[in-house]
């Protein structure tokens, strides 16, 4: 009877910090996915209707916003155009452009040309446990690819 008691203060413990990791996980998980399939959209779409594509990520909100390139300077959040918001507890860690800076804390702005052509990136997503998975944007097709690991990007 003992060890029963002790096993189910012990599962009573343990049970809440395992599912709550799986959840967060989980939580990053379906973020990266999501913006992978944005992002993807993105280019397919500009492609298939010859018309320049912007993804904006407002790394501050960690809120996107897929849009024609005339909208370009629009808020994330307004106007026309796919948009959503990272899931809770999910931000933007960083956001790395070849041939530029990494940028962190500001607002980003991803192009899809009307050729199927995209600006080449590496956007790192981190949980609210400090788990990091990464959307890769190659050059020049702008393949898009998932990580469940920090990618440099280098």
């Amino acid at each position: 009877m003992v060890v029963i008691l002790i096993l189910a203060f012990a599962a009573s413990v343990v049970y809440p910090r395992l599912s709550g990791g799986l959840i967060e996980r989980e939580r990053l998980r379906a973020s990266v996915n999501q913006l992978a399939a944005v992002a993807a959209h993105g280019r397919d779409e500009s492609a298939a209707t010859q018309q320049p594509l912007v993804l904006t990520l407002d790394m501050d909100r960690s809120e996107y916003r897929l849009a024609d390139a005339s909208q370009d300077r629009e808020a994330v959040s307004g106007g026309s155009g796919l948009h959503g918001a990272l899931e809770e507890g999910v931000t933007f860690r960083s956001v790395r452009l070849t041939g530029r800076p990494e940028q962190t804390g500001k607002v980003v702005r991803l192009r899809f040309t009307a050729e199927g052509w995209a600006d080449p990136a590496v956007i790192q997503l981190v949980g609210s446990d400090g788990v990091v998975n990464s959307v890769v944007i190659t050059a020049p097709a702008g393949r898009v690819e998932t990580y469940p690991s920090a990618v440099s990007g280098e």
